[in-house]
């Protein structure tokens, strides 16, 4: 699979003295300076040097921040950024950055672009990004992979199902390897399995082949066929010409990584609207949409009711804070989507 392209930083020489001036928080900074890239770039500024409005759309536009305690960190990171740059000289701008609040950060916005509304919302995203009716069997993957998330299967648990992992009263069982090789607990999961994603997961064992188009420029346009491992997990390696000497080699999570990223980009091309929906983001939006579900029929959401869906396993004291915020999260996502 190819891996999407390392993204450099604006004033990328400016921007590691700081990192390394700082000496702490260095992959948040990192990944922050990161995601400003195309942004600081599309306007030619570094952040530092950008007025109050620009300095709201560049972090509502690239950081996709879902909460204020999250905005108050970036905030907090890049007030440090212009605070050494102004003593550097490398710097006269105004101190905009110090002006700037986290309630001026847009957490909506980032909200309607990195999660999941409803599973009419999910049958949007799958109908426009699997448009093309020459790639079936890896649309039918594609499809299983994002539905099973969004039910709350993890990522990390999705090599592990087996085709025989599902029984015909649509409950999934998971049974994982020691822990020596696995922190995952064996768990059984019986609820919201519908008889679409029972019919995707009996014709996923049955595939014996994935599509893909030609590499070179004589057959670009043609559709080859690539044979799977034959053996009893649902989601199998292409087999290659140089199969794996252990034919049960399951699939790496990049490989389901690489799923995600490919239906969000191909449905990002289709709305013409950069979607950037992660993994997490996929099992979350699930939970929060049968909370609000649950919420609508009187049920109260409640720290022991989130900590229960979550499956939150901590001490009492850091219980507390995830719960707290979790329902702080969850009505950030009801008021973004107008629920």
């Amino acid at each position: 699979m190819r891996q999407p392209k390392e993204r450099p930083m604006y004033n990328e020489e400016q921007k590691k003295a700081y990192i390394s001036y700082e000496g702490s928080n260095v992959a948040s900074l990192t990944n922050y300076f990161k995601r400003l890239y195309e942004y600081e770039t599309l306007i030619d500024k570094d952040i530092i040097d950008m007025s109050l409005k620009e300095l709201q759309s560049a972090i509502n536009i690239s950081m996709g921040v879902r909460s204020e305690v999250t905005a108050s960190h970036i905030i907090s990171l890049l007030r440090g950024y212009y605070d050494w740059a102004l003593a550097e000289k490398r710097t006269k701008n105004e101190a905009y950055i110090h002006l700037l609040t986290p309630e001026g950060i847009n957490v909506e916005s980032a909200i309607r672009v990195k999660m999941i509304k409803s599973p009419e919302h999910l049958d949007d995203i799958l109908s426009k990004a699997l448009y093309d009716e020459q790639r079936e069997n890896r649309n039918l993957i594609d499809q299983l992979v994002m539905r099973l998330m969004y039910i709350g299967i993890r990522i990390e648990e999705l090599p592990y199902l087996l085709k025989n992992s599902i029984d015909e009263n649509g409950i999934i069982s998971f049974n994982f390897p020691q822990k020596d090789e696995t922190q995952l607990k064996p768990r059984t999961y019986n609820a919201n399995i519908d008889s679409e994603i029972q019919n995707l997961w009996a014709k996923c064992c049955r595939i014996e082949y994935v599509e893909k188009y030609g590499s070179t420029a004589n057959n670009s346009d043609k559709i080859l066929h690539s044979t799977l491992l034959d053996n009893n997990y649902l989601f199998r390696l292409i087999k290659g010409s140089k199969p794996p000497e252990d034919g049960n080699k399951r699939c790496s999570l990049s490989y389901f990584a690489g799923i995600i990223h490919r239906v969000t980009a191909r449905y990002s091309e289709v709305i013409q609207c950069e979607i950037n929906i992660s993994p997490g983001d996929i099992v979350i939006s699930g939970h929060y949409y049968r909370l609000y579900k649950d919420e609508c029929s009187g049920v109260a959401i409640t720290p022991a009711l989130i900590a229960d869906v979550f499956e939150l396993d901590c001490n009492p004291d850091n219980l507390y804070i995830k719960t707290r915020k979790l329902i702080k999260d969850y009505e950030s996502w009801k008021f973004a989507f107008g629920y």
